[in-house]
């Protein structure tokens, strides 16, 4: 958003910047490759419930307004 700002009888232009940050992340990753769908049993992927843990990872994301 770009707004008109008057300083001293000059026009100043003006961007706002909104970031966002999400610390602690779990990066994980699958024990077991995916299971595909069998016709007449399975309709869609099956997935393991066990997990590999890689750490954490911290998101920090921006958005020019």
């Amino acid at each position: 958003m770009l707004q008109q700002i008057s300083k001293e009888g000059k026009p100043l232009d003006m961007i706002i910047v909104s970031y966002d940050e999400k610390p602690g992340i779990q990066a994980i990753g699958n024990k077991y490759p995916d299971l595909m769908p069998v016709l007449g049993n399975f309709a869609t992927l099956s997935r393991d419930h066990e997990y590999v843990r890689h750490g954490t990872v911290s998101l920090l994301a921006g958005i020019d307004l």
